[in-house]
């Protein structure tokens, strides 16, 4: 493959390249990570640092079963980030996954991470709730 082609690959690489990238589970695996980064500076990539969350992953168990992992990454080459300066990672909060979905913005657009809705019965009680609802719908 041609290295001077711009590219970018994104996505679950299932493995956290630092110890800052894995809390909780395993011991972090040095020789798994190495191997990772070996790759990645062979064929001339970069880690993009990506806003949001500082893990990807998370086993969605509660505080002393958890495990979370920043192993969703998206790579890139000098000759992609030269073109495209202004490209931007983020992470989105999860939603029937135990994976954060990754986004590459082409352009910066001053994101601000969406907060997950939830939604809470009591409100269908309030006399006004049918209209406001309607009124954000449209």
């Amino acid at each position: 493959m041609d290295m001077r082609v711009p590219w970018m690959a994104m996505g679950d690489s299932n493995v956290a390249t630092s110890q800052e990238g894995e809390v909780g589970g395993n011991l972090y695996d040095r020789t798994q990570a190495n191997w990772v980064l070996n790759f990645l500076d062979t064929c001339g990539l970069m880690d993009m640092p990506i806003q949001g969350a500082s893990f990807t992953w998370s086993n969605q168990r509660v505080i002393d079963d958890a495990i979370l992992e920043r192993i969703d990454k998206i790579f890139h080459n000098i000759e992609w980030s030269s073109m495209l300066c202004n490209a931007v990672g983020v992470c989105d909060p999860a939603i029937e996954s135990d994976h954060r979905p990754l986004i590459c913005y082409l352009k910066d657009t001053n994101y601000k991470p969406n907060k997950e809705f939830k939604f809470e019965a009591k409100w269908l009680i309030e006399e006004d709730c049918k209209e406001v609802v309607k009124e954000v719908w449209s």
